[in-house]
């Protein structure tokens, strides 16, 4: 028999065992994170938060009243990136200086892409 006619008998999960998926997918997210690749993560918040680098997008419930997110430290955050939307009724601010503007606000439906440098932070799209 021939390594060939040998080889088209095995079974393919034995050749990749499923396990390693798993272990791959964790080693490609870190390499994101490290890279400065945003995270896929979304949470909805409904009181005061603190944003972190696991968030995506945060969603800013604020009918029960206005809220806040703040910011991380900047010189700790080079290449953090995060989405902020309100989809409450009342105000959510943001924590912190964005493009030289202090605790910015969002209204209804408004909403900020925010990208860190590792100096400041800087409002990059609108949402």
């Amino acid at each position: 028999m021939s390594i060939t006619q040998n080889a088209a008998i095995i079974p393919y999960a034995y050749v990749t065992p499923p396990s390693q998926y798993s272990v791959t997918e964790e080693v490609k997210e870190r390499q994101r994170i490290r890279q400065g690749m945003r995270p896929i993560g979304s949470r909805t918040v409904t009181g005061t938060s603190t944003l972190t680098a696991a968030d995506g997008t945060v969603l800013a419930n604020t009918t029960g009243g206005p809220i806040s997110v703040t910011l991380p430290r900047a010189d700790g955050s080079k290449n953090f990136q995060v989405t902020v939307l309100n989809i409450g009724t009342g105000v959510l601010t943001v924590v912190g200086t964005v493009n030289a503007s202090v605790n910015p606000t969002l209204n209804q439906y408004q909403g900020m892409t925010i990208m860190c440098d590792g100096i400041g932070f800087y409002k990059i799209g609108s949402v």
